[in-house]
């Protein structure tokens, strides 16, 4: 397929683009570069990149395109609460401008990267597509109007799907220490020291970025009939842990950390199970099988042959809020988050 991914440099994005070009795909990706400090290998992926903001996309760069995976986005809820009216604009507006000018365009599946923070609230039972959300955040919020509006866009040649992600781990060629087992883990491994934010007894579904990558190309593969206008959690039912056990499981995995005094005395509200039934039933060949404790392991390699440190950490070079708060300290962002061209 001819694949055009949008935030194809980001976190997800990088991996994914090595990934579908590995398939036989052949892949365009669209990208602000907010985060290309992050980036630890070559930016373009070997790929053919267009440097530009999400929201000046037109159709004609859609045409003879397949398939748009579109995971542009401001990520994630710490960001969506600084930038509220920003998240919406482009995690909203912009999500379904896109999926418009994807259809004018001829373009035949689209494939929309939610999220399963929408979920929001606590649930004593793990959550299937056909749950009731409750999104919490501008984030949360502005992934679920996407998807609401996105589908009313379906016709007999235009197929989109909505992936509902459980929270990312794992290395990426443009890293994340914003996700809480990448975080934890860097702490571990940098600091020798693990510490809760608040109590951790959250429940969160998790998912390997390579699964998680896995899962969209399938998705992009599957039969249309089975994909259709369909929502998918993406993430396996027994991959779902409480904060407080995946700080316990990262001492457990790096060597002389230990779990330090919580920061704070906070309970985050945020706090969901999830199903994963129904996408292993449509997509009967997919697997998830890399688990958390795989991922720590992996990244205590990935992290020591990038030599993180200290400075790694304070200076936010991979957290995305930080990143976009210094571009515009330094005026190369402008209040709008469009590129100035100062230095």
């Amino acid at each position: 397929m001819r694949v055009l991914i949008t935030g194809s440099a980001g976190y997800v994005g990088a991996v994914l683009t090595r990934m579908l070009k590995k398939s036989g795909h052949e892949v365009t990706g669209v990208d602000t570069h907010f985060f290309r400090d992050a980036c630890i290998f070559d930016r373009n992926n070997g790929t053919n990149q267009k440097s530009s903001d999400i929201r000046q996309l037109q159709v004609t760069d859609l045409h003879e395109v397949d398939g748009v995976v579109d995971l542009a986005a401001l990520s994630n809820d710490t960001l969506g609460n600084v930038c509220a009216a920003l998240t919406f604009e482009v995690n909203h507006l912009t999500a379904v401008r896109t999926a418009r000018l994807a259809r004018e365009a001829g373009v035949s599946r689209f494939i929309f990267s939610s999220s399963c923070s929408i979920y929001g609230l606590s649930s004593r039972e793990p959550l299937t597509e056909a749950d009731p959300v409750r999104p919490m955040t501008p984030y949360a919020v502005a992934k679920h109007l996407a998807e609401c509006d996105i589908a009313r866009l379906a016709t007999d040649d235009f197929t989109p799907t909505f992936l509902r992600n459980a929270t990312a781990f794992g290395p990426s060629p443009n890293m994340r220490l914003d996700l809480v087992v990448n975080f934890l883990t860097a702490l571990a491994c940098v600091r020798k020291e693990v510490r809760l934010r608040d109590d951790g007894l959250a429940w969160r579904p998790f998912v390997h970025v390579a699964d998680l990558c896995a899962a969209i190309m399938a998705t992009l593969e599957a039969p249309r009939e089975v994909v259709h206008n369909e929502i998918f959690n993406v993430g396996r039912s027994d991959h779902c842990h409480q904060i407080s056990e995946i700080a316990e499981l990262v001492t457990a995995v790096v060597p002389d950390s230990t779990l330090g005094a919580t920061v704070e005395r906070l309970h985050d509200n945020r706090s969901y199970r999830i199903d994963s039934t129904k996408i292993f039933r449509a997509i009967p060949g997919l697997r998830l099988d890399r688990t958390v404790r795989h991922g720590i392991e992996e990244l205590v390699e990935f992290y020591r042959s990038i030599d993180l440190d200290e400075e790694d950490l304070a200076s936010g070079r991979f957290d995305r809020l930080a990143s976009i708060l210094r571009h515009q300290r330094t005026k190369r962002l402008d209040d709008r988050l469009y590129w100035t061209g100062a230095a």
